[in-house]
């Protein structure tokens, strides 16, 4: 079963207990930046020496992403991204795909966000609201619609 952990976007204290027992409890994570995770756990002060994590990236192969399947069937795995949760934009996405397209067992956890606070704090009508993405962090590819 895979577990989707949102992690802290900014302050740390943004974690949801759940969570935190699931980095405590997992043995195995998948990780856009398994060095960023291993900061995450020294934080909370957990000992991820018997631990194992893999790196995900926007361009994990085909083989990799299939071997990943099969780790998520066999045994329980955390997704984690760096900041807010996986799949959102980052590369969590292409596991997400995978698991819903075979109907692997998972679930994910509430936590940090920063769609809903962004959309929260706005001060624009919240029933309705339509997320595009989040802005490139170069000018020259910002392109408004």
């Amino acid at each position: 079963m895979l577990y989707i952990i949102p992690t802290p976007i900014g302050n740390i204290q943004d974690i949801t207990l759940r969570g935190l027992n699931l980095l405590k409890e997992l043995e195995i994570f998948l990780c856009e930046d398994t060095r960023t995770s291993k900061k995450l756990m020294n934080l909370y002060n957990i000992d991820y020496s018997n631990k194992q994590f893999f790196s995900i990236t926007s361009y994990t192969s085909e083989g990799k992403i299939e071997f990943y399947k099969k780790l998520i069937e066999e045994t329980n795995v955390g997704l984690l991204s760096d900041a807010g949760t996986p799949g959102l934009s980052d590369p969590g996405k292409n596991i997400i795909k995978i698991i819903t397209e075979n109907n692997i067992k998972f679930e994910t956890l509430p936590g940090a966000s920063a769609i809903i606070p962004g959309v929260v704090s706005s001060g624009f009508d919240t029933s309705k609201f339509i997320y595009l993405g989040f802005l490139p962090k170069k000018k020259m590819k910002t392109k408004i619609y």
